[in-house]
């Protein structure tokens, strides 16, 4: 008697098997660009080294106030641009709040000439003709209207950001939602493995972003890392990639609208790490880039 397994087995030496997965890995590879080249390097497997190989899970981690809603507005507004549907579940920010940084972002304008009882008549008219002038040629980016937090309900939005093509699905952020399971730990768990498994059966991209514990918050002197993630290990595992944005080298000169830190690929289950990225946050326009090899000696 022959037992039934629970899935399907493959015999990966076997030659059918082996011209088959020679034909998928001779496809190009699919993948989500970042504004990040360090970063769009380091990500092989189905990414091909170009960016965000899709199926993947991403885990986005930082302090309180550290640029992780700026970092991943960052990545979609990029992803966006380059014609990939987004779909953002944001559990503490408006949706105004939102479109007022991705706005800012996009058209390369100041946020304080955006923002309610700034917004001048130059600023309204530029930006009217500049999303005019790409519609179209980009993505969508899709937020929610009202507030979310259980699990479910979130769930069922990124379901609808499915139907409507989205690529890439942000969840903003992890310890917000509200899942029936009582403890952190376990509550966590639950979110973690949900975001992650609706990634690989609906082939997207997924971005959970995580605070870090309050005792790596408060060591000013060390960089977070991995362990640093507030909620237990089942965000380092469920992740194919954990990046972390370093507060113990943040700098930012009086009076400058730029500070200056580093993006920590502190996990890579597809390439190298840790890899450390020096990146350059400006305050006026919201937008993060990467540093470049002759600016070295600028950061900390």
């Amino acid at each position: 008697m022959t037992t039934k397994p629970p899935v399907g087995v493959t015999d990966i030496l076997a030659p059918k098997s082996v011209d088959e997965f020679l034909a998928e890995q001779a496809k190009p590879p699919e993948a989500i660009t970042t504004p990040f080249p360090s970063l769009n390097r380091v990500c092989g497997g189905i990414g091909g080294r170009i960016g965000i190989g899709m199926g993947g899970h991403i885990t986005i981690g930082g302090d309180t106030g550290g640029y992780k809603t700026l970092l991943v507005g960052n990545l979609a507004a990029h992803a966006a641009l380059c014609g990939v549907n987004v779909g953002f579940c944001s559990l503490e920010m408006s949706r105004e709040e939102l479109q007022e940084r991705v706005l800012a972002n996009v058209c390369r304008k100041p946020v304080a000439k955006i923002e309610r009882g700034s917004l001048d008549a130059d600023t309204r008219i530029a930006i009217g003709d500049e999303v005019r002038s790409i519609e179209g040629l980009i993505g969508k980016f899709y937020v929610n209207e009202d507030g979310i937090s259980k699990l479910d309900d979130i769930v069922r939005l990124m379901e609808h950001y499915h139907e409507l093509e989205c690529k890439m699905l942000v969840v903003d952020y992890m310890q917000l939602v509200a899942a029936p399971s009582v403890s952190l730990v376990d509550r966590i768990t639950d979110v973690s493995r949900t975001v992650r498994d609706f990634a690989r059966s609906h082939h997207v991209v997924t971005i959970g972003v995580s605070q870090i514990t309050r005792e790596a918050a408060k060591n000013r002197r060390e960089p977070p890392t991995i362990e640093s993630l507030y909620g237990g290990r089942s965000l380092e595992t469920d992740s194919n990639m954990v990046l972390l944005l370093d507060h113990s080298r943040y700098d930012r000169p009086p009076g400058s609208p730029v500070a200056r830190t580093y993006l920590i690929i502190a996990k890579n289950r597809r390439g190298d790490w840790p890899v450390h990225i020096p990146i350059e946050v400006d305050h006026e326009t919201l937008t993060i880039r990467e540093g470049l090899l002759d600016e070295e000696d600028l950061w900390p």
